[in-house]
């Protein structure tokens, strides 16, 4: 593969990687992530444009543990990771929500992106109408108008 660059990472004689260890290796905006082989292991990275280092992490495994998430729905979850000792866990609490935000902020966005698309077809249909010797200019000014009318009503100085 021409365009790609392999990175093989072993330990030294006399160096001993710990049993159930994850290598990680970043080349760039890449990560690769392989359980460590006793001796060596190997991945493949697109080939870089120029020289960069290469960052190399080694993680030991402490345990596993998963709940269920749902991207319409915020929930907050216990989950107990187990492996660690035999008579140790580690809990945990996960919440997670919509990076969206709430409904009622997401009912709020999509009615500004109704209001935004309204205006626009209404310039445009102001365009074809009256059609101006420079149309640019003319949509630049019928949204200049639109947002100082705008402006005006939310501070409350409009007259309609």
């Amino acid at each position: 593969m021409a365009n790609a660059m392999q990175v093989d990472v072993e330990a030294l004689p006399g160096c001993e990687v710990p049993k159930g260890c994850v290598l990680g290796i970043r080349v760039g905006e890449t990560l690769k992530q392989k359980r460590f082989d006793s001796t060596r292991t190997s991945c493949s990275f697109p080939k870089p444009d120029y020289k960069m280092s290469a960052n190399i992490d080694i993680y030991q495994h402490v345990g596993s543990g998963s709940v269920d998430v749902d991207p319409s729905l915020s929930s907050t979850d216990q989950v107990s990771i187990g492996g660690w000792e035999t008579t140790q866990s580690i809990r945990l609490k996960v919440t997670t929500q919509s990076a969206e935000g709430s409904a009622e902020e997401q009912h709020q966005r999509r009615q500004v992106e109704k209001q935004e698309t309204k205006t626009l077809a209404d310039c445009i249909a102001k365009l074809v109408k009256k059609q101006p010797d420079d149309p640019i200019e003319f949509l630049c000014q019928q949204l200049q108008d639109f947002k100082l009318k705008a402006g005006a009503e939310s501070s409350g100085t409009g007259n309609s």
